[in-house]
């Protein structure tokens, strides 16, 4: 799933406000990747076309549940369709952004009679050290093209990119994406073109 929110500073400023961080927090085992580029949105929709062209790297994150992710909130980031998850499956994220000095419009403060009653956390939380994480690129790996396109209210960009499939060794973790020169690109939907 790739989406871009509304928000009025679009509408009435035409300028993109992106969060201070975007985080993913998982809360199943099954489903698609999470996709994180090292490319960061225009402050403007009317200078998407900046940051066309080759993308140098990325992030993929399968889920594992309670894993948490944080990231800055203006890289391009979305979940990568996935086949092949039993039936009766589903994907589920509780997903948190934080904003400084901004607050997006018709966002409100969550009641206290609805905090109370949301109770305590059915897990213990433990928090590890950062560790490095596996480096992949296309060649150190058998990769399947990834093609999405995606808008604010059309599909006007495009992204393709090669990506690891999912194997033993990465069942729930995380793989900093390295691509060359136009291994994985972010471009124009061309007209006419089918997906």
């Amino acid at each position: 799933e790739w989406w871009v929110q509304i928000r009025v500073a679009v509408e009435r400023h035409g300028v993109n406000v992106h969060p201070h961080l975007s985080t993913v927090t998982y809360l199943t085992e099954c489903g698609a990747p999470t996709l994180i580029l090292q490319c960061r949105n225009s402050l403007r929709p009317s200078e998407t076309a900046q940051v066309y062209g080759s993308l140098a790297g990325g992030t993929l994150s399968w889920p594992k549940l309670w894993k948490h992710l944080a990231f800055d909130g203006q890289l391009l980031h979305g979940t990568v369709p996935k086949a092949g998850d039993p039936a009766g499956t589903t994907r589920r994220t509780f997903l948190v952004n934080v904003w400084l000095n901004h607050r997006p419009s018709n966002c409100q403060r969550l009641s206290k009679a609805l905090a109370k009653r949301l109770g305590d956390l059915p897990h213990r939380f433990t928090f590890s050290a950062f560790q490095a994480m596996p480096r992949w690129s296309p060649v150190s790996c058998h990769a399947g093209r990834f093609r999405t396109r995606f808008g604010r209210r059309r599909l006007l960009h495009e992204i393709s990119c090669r990506l690891p499939h999912r194997s033993g060794d990465t069942t729930a973790g995380t793989l900093q994406l390295h691509w060359a020169s136009k291994d994985a690109m972010l471009g124009p939907v061309e007209k006419g073109k089918k997906k």
